[in-house]
């Protein structure tokens, strides 16, 4: 559904033989065969190069039309000098009659079109300054194998290889091409022409011939020469798309984008000896397809559409053109403004300019957005397009839309509130200003968030680290209660001491014994009466059962006459059997009752209950005879006894809370321990991260330093003690001691010295009016504290002009950023969005810095930026630039397309700084003739 634009990988085949040539096996095969042939073997970009003819080529291009594939004429040349072969090619909207002229130009007979071994009368040189004079392409073909260029000299090879007008020859054979041992170069022979017929003299030559051509800075690339079988010398549809080799070239291929593709062989061509012949560019799972920007105060009344190339889209224009406004219409439809916030210029120049227009009084005008502006932007998140709307803007604040594609119905659908916010927080893209990139230099530590980001197991691990911070604190809660119950001991202790002593005073008189043993008697008669109820419960249960107890009855209508006696016996004999029981669970009722009487009766006869009743009787006779104040002291000690109880009761349990308070705080401990691992764990993840993407850099060094950023560590103390900007010199005394020497033993001593303080005991470090602050903390303060612990520091390190690595605080403001910019374009794989980055740098740095570093890292990940320098675009090799009109008040493209475009490489030179010269610096790069580009 993404409508791409720019350069782009295209697999290619561009050494194809049809019907034309006659030693195509197969004359039948149809140009729509041959087209559909193509199609299926997922070719992008076809050549016709039959032998020594043009004949076949307008309908193979007719066949193709409308189709995705794009097809060039051409032709397969033999040359006078040994008979090699060279592929011509001319540009698409040529026709069969362009290649014959070509032909009969080089003075071939036209009875001999078609023929493999007809000869023209001109060698390769020759027939390649020809093909030049008519603005053709020349490839030297299968230059190891048999008609290729290891049949002549070294010189003669070394003249073609080195020609302003040769820029790739097609290769054959893998184990040449990897210099592989004469061993597997036979293996490889063999497999493909059968044993001994490639003598060891011609293989040499082979080997020469491609060896020589990769000492050279042209393309080495891979042809299927379609053959009609495996090993087959003779053509056919079999061998189409056999061999190819992945070209990026413009959107819209011709001639020029061809050659430009051809011209750089390291960015631009993937031949299938390298990687297997897969495609050398996957798209990135997070891109941004386009941008619409509707009647701001940019474009009155109008639309802008900008798309943005899945890999490096520049964006270029002299001042005041707008480029930089496409990425901040971006930051601001995505509510990106916020990472602005700690940079307060920067904050304030986006915040007025994505907001509605005004002009104060004073002329302070703001705002390029109106009420009914609409800005649209097309993302894509694995595969899946979306598109955001902004609208109704507001001042800061506008209404958001979000949309995805359907498939099915070939349409975007509006999602509801909660699955826009949840894709708009999973889409990620990383966007930075000069300026911003600046800033960060000068504080590294900044850093901290965007490396954490982009580690791809770094959320696990902070996930965890919260986890068990609230594991902590609810522990910590816990363990408050705990002791809380503690407060009660000093009081329960006296209680018990006061009633053992009121105790001590009754049994003094002669009524203990008796009031003892009442007590033995009701706790032993209470037991007996248990048994008796459990005897009833079960008595209960049995007479419910009978109660519940039924039977289904068969119902006799169901079944067929022949079988109604047989089934109403089994009926009658279930029916009788099941009275039966229900009788039996009747007689275990009265056995019940029986047995509950029979028990009452033994325990009636027991010496037990002569003495329980003997016991009853004195206890009621003695409470007579001693009267109401014998009565009272006897409920006293009753009471006092079964209260002392009580408490002794209540001790136990705080004497069992204590031995838990033990358990507990040797859990939270552990806990603790477990945060400081995850901490811990937090550093290595993040070391690792630089490690992976620095590795051996000799342009930067960074470091993590663990628990080191002393200002961290102050943010996060005042905003526990809530003293934001208070108590400076009380704090430093604290940040002093705690970062002279090793923090994770200085910060356990610190907290030892805060409880002590709580505790009313004097401190050397926490003195004067301080003192107080810190015993007005509460509890969950407290806890705060117990597992407070800085941040890593960032530590950056340049490489000096003179070799050695500085501290990037010493740096030139081209340094810092040249050193930041290293850093983040050196991992991640999310849209990076870059706003002239280099300001502050000269050329030596954008070139040496900043453009390597642009080629390696599209591959893996989009990136849009705007520049004025020129060498951006141009050596970085942007797949798309998009030119800003300079003549428009309004912000528009005036054209876009690749570098092979004219307009394209016109207004590079025309606005950019030092156009010409990058052209320039491009072609000695990579050994090119500049001609006027």
């Amino acid at each position: 559904m993404l409508n791409l634009k720019g350069a782009r990988w295209y697999k290619t085949d561009l050494h194809l033989h049809t019907p034309a040539s006659k030693c195509f096996t197969d004359k039948n095969v149809t140009p729509t065969q041959w087209v559909d042939k193509c199609i299926e073997e997922g070719l992008n970009c076809v050549a016709v190069t039959d032998h020594n003819t043009g004949e076949y080529v307008d309908a193979i291009i007719e066949a193709a039309k409308d189709k995705n594939l794009t097809v060039f004429p051409g032709v397969e040349v033999t040359c006078s000098d040994s008979k090699v072969h060279v592929l011509v090619l001319f540009d698409k909207n040529k026709r069969s009659i362009h290649v014959n002229s070509f032909l009969s130009r080089l003075k071939l007979e036209v009875d001999k079109f078609g023929e493999q071994d007809a000869k023209v009368n001109f060698n390769v040189m020759e027939v390649i300054k020809e093909a030049t004079e008519m603005g053709a392409l020349a490839i030297p073909a299968h230059i190891d194998q048999f008609s290729g260029l290891g049949s002549v000299d070294h010189a003669t090879r070394e003249a073609i290889f080195t020609s302003e007008h040769v820029y790739g020859v097609q290769a054959v054979h893998k184990s040449f091409y990897l210099n592989l041992s004469e061993e597997e170069t036979n293996q490889e022979l063999t497999s493909m022409y059968g044993e001994g017929t490639v003598s060891r003299e011609k293989a040499k030559e082979w080997k020469k011939a491609l060896l020589h051509a990769l000492e050279k800075p042209i393309s080495i690339l891979t042809f299927s020469d379609n053959p009609a079988e495996e090993g087959s010398t003779k053509h056919g549809l079999w061998g189409i798309g056999k061999r190819y080799t992945w070209l990026k070239m413009d959107e819209e291929i011709n001639l020029e984008s061809l050659r430009q593709s051809l011209m750089l062989p390291e960015l631009r061509v993937s031949n299938d000896f390298q990687g297997e012949g897969e495609n050398p560019y996957s798209e990135p799972d997070f891109l941004i397809n386009n941008i619409k920007i509707s009647n701001t105060r940019l474009n009155e009344d109008n639309e802008e559409l900008i798309y943005f190339n899945p890999q490096m889209t520049t964006i270029i224009g002299g001042r005041g053109t707008g480029k930089s406004g496409v990425l901040r219409f971006i930051r601001g439809i995505f509510n990106r403004n916020n990472e602005l916030e700690e940079h307060i210029e920067l904050y304030k120049e986006q915040q007025d300019f994505y907001t509605t227009y005004s002009n104060t009084s004073d002329n302070d005008v703001k705002g390029v957005l109106k009420e009914s502006s609409i800005i649209e932007v097309i993302f894509s998140r694995y595969n899946i397009p979306y598109k955001i709307k902004a609208c109704n803007f507001q001042r800061h604040s506008q209404e958001i839309v979000v949309e995805r594609w359907n498939e099915e119905i070939l349409s975007f659908e509006t999602l509801d509130q909660q699955d826009s916010n949840s894709i708009l927080k999973l889409f990620k893209f990383d966007i930075y200003s000069q300026k911003q990139i600046y800033e960060i230099a000068k504080k590294p530590n900044a850093l901290r968030d965007k490396i954490d980001i982009s580690i791809p197991n770094m959320d696990e691990v902070l996930q965890e680290k919260d986890r068990i911070r609230v594991k902590y604190m609810h522990q910590s809660s816990k363990l408050r209660a705990l002791k809380s119950e503690l407060e009660y001991k000093p009081r329960i202790l006296t209680e018990i001491d006061d009633k053992e002593n009121q105790l001590k005073k009754f049994r003094e008189g002669n009524y203990q014994e008796l009031f003892e043993k009442n007590k033995q008697f009701s706790n032993e008669n209470l037991e007996l009466s248990q048994l008796d109820k459990s005897l009833e419960e079960n008595r209960d249960k049995i007479k419910g059962l009978v109660k519940d107890l039924t039977l289904k009855n068969i119902d006799i209508r169901v079944f067929l006459p022949e079988h109604l006696e047989e089934i109403n016996e089994i009926n009658d004999t279930v029916n009788t059997k099941f009275e039966i029981v229900q009788a039996n669970l009747v007689d275990l009722i009265t056995i019940m009752d029986q047995l509950r009487v029979d028990t009452q009766k033994l325990v009636q006869k027991s010496k037990w209950y002569n003495n329980y009743i003997t016991n009853i009787d004195e206890y009621n006779k003695t409470k007579e005879e001693i009267g109401e104040k014998g009565i009272i002291q006897l409920q006293n000690l009753e009471k006092l006894s079964a209260e002392l109880e009580q408490k002794k009761e209540q001790l136990e349990n705080i004497k069992k809370v204590e031995a838990q308070i033990e358990s507990e705080e040797k859990i939270l401990d552990k806990i603790r321990l477990e945060y400081l691992a995850v901490r811990k764990q937090v550093t290595e993840v993040r070391k690792a991260f630089i490690s992976e993407v620095i590795g051996e850099s000799d342009k930067i060094k960074m470091t993590i330093k663990r628990f080191r950023d002393r200002q961290n560590f102050e943010s996060l103390f005042r905003k526990v003690i809530q003293k934001e900007d208070t108590y400076s010199t009380e704090i430093n005394n604290i940040l002093d001691f705690c970062f002279h020497g090793n923090i994770e033993n200085k910060i356990p001593e610190l907290l030892r010295k805060i409880h002590n303080v709580r505790k009313g005991e004097n401190d050397d470090i926490i003195v004067g009016r301080f003192v107080q602050v810190i015993k007005s903390l509460n509890d969950e303060q407290i806890d705060e504290l117990m597992l407070i612990m800085p941040e890593d520091e960032i530590s950056v390190e340049y490489k000096a002009n003179n070799g050695t690595f500085r501290p990037l605080s010493n740096a030139s403001a081209g340094q810092k950023t040249s050193a930041i910019l290293t850093f983040l374009l050196s991992y991640g794989d999310v849209p990076l969005i870059l706003d002239q980055p280099e300001d502050d740098l000269d050329n030596y740095l954008i070139y040496d810095l900043i453009v390597e570093r642009l080629k390696s890292t599209k591959s893996k990940r989009q990136i849009v930026i705007v520049t004025h320098n020129a060498n951006i675009p141009v050596n970085g090799d942007s797949e798309l630039v998009i030119a800003m009109d300079s003549h428009s008040t309004c912000i528009q493209a005036d054209c876009s397309g690749s570098i092979e475009n004219e307009d394209i490489r016109n207004r590079i030179c025309d606005v950019m700084e030092g156009g010409k010269d990058a052209f320039k610096l491009r072609a000695r790069r990579y050994n090119l003739t500049y001609v006027n580009e």
